[in-house]
């Protein structure tokens, strides 16, 4: 067990070997919870939007869904007038 000493401002610094094994850099945010009596740290990792390329399908062709957003605008527009 690796053990920190918590600063008198409640700050803790984390242990280079599980820095290292968590893959955590300076700047890296991290998450606290609860289990039990025991407090679970978690990276909390930045995805790339990259990284979700393919994960989300239109089930039609993106340039199909131009007549699409006009007529929700046009329909955006018409509740507008009619609240005035």
């Amino acid at each position: 067990m690796l053990i920190a000493k918590l600063s008198s401002k409640g700050q803790i610094s984390i242990p280079q070997p599980i820095r290292e094994a968590a893959r955590l850099e300076p700047g890296d945010r991290v998450g606290f919870e609860f289990r039990g009596d025991d407090i679970v740290l978690t990276p909390i990792r930045k995805r790339a939007l990259s990284s979700f390329k393919g994960v989300w399908r239109t089930a039609v062709p993106v340039e199909d869904l131009a007549p699409l957003r006009q007529q929700r605008a046009s329909d955006w527009a018409a509740h507008y007038r009619e609240e005035d």
